[in-house]
């Protein structure tokens, strides 16, 4: 009976790590342009020194979570610094290739 009990618990800790997959790719990034429409509340962010990225353009909404020096902050305060910014890390969600996050530091 122990042993039955251990295989069951061996087979349920296989199958439920191999469901679990991830949701976002992370790219570090240097230098990235930023185009945003208040319009359609809709942007686009292209990392110019990205190798390992997948596309060439990411598409964000406004919803988009933003960390300034590891604090939330807003994405009025992005656009207007973001080009003095040192270091990025964007995370883009796999299903549906849009930003999901960004995070980036400035004056350190």
């Amino acid at each position: 009976m122990k042993y039955l009990t251990f295989i069951s618990l061996v087979l349920i800790s296989v199958t439920s790590h191999s469901i679990s997959k991830a949701i976002e790719d992370a790219y570090e990034v240097n230098k990235l342009v930023v185009e945003y429409s208040q319009s359609s509340n809709t942007g686009w962010i292209r990392p110019l020194d990205c190798a390992a990225c997948k596309e060439n353009t990411f598409q964000f909404t406004k919803d988009l979570t933003i960390y300034r020096n590891n604090e939330i902050t807003t994405l009025d305060v992005f656009m207007d610094e973001y080009l003095k910014a040192t270091h990025f890390t964007i995370f883009i969600n796999i299903e549906s290739s849009k930003t999901s996050k960004i995070a980036y530091l400035v004056g350190e």
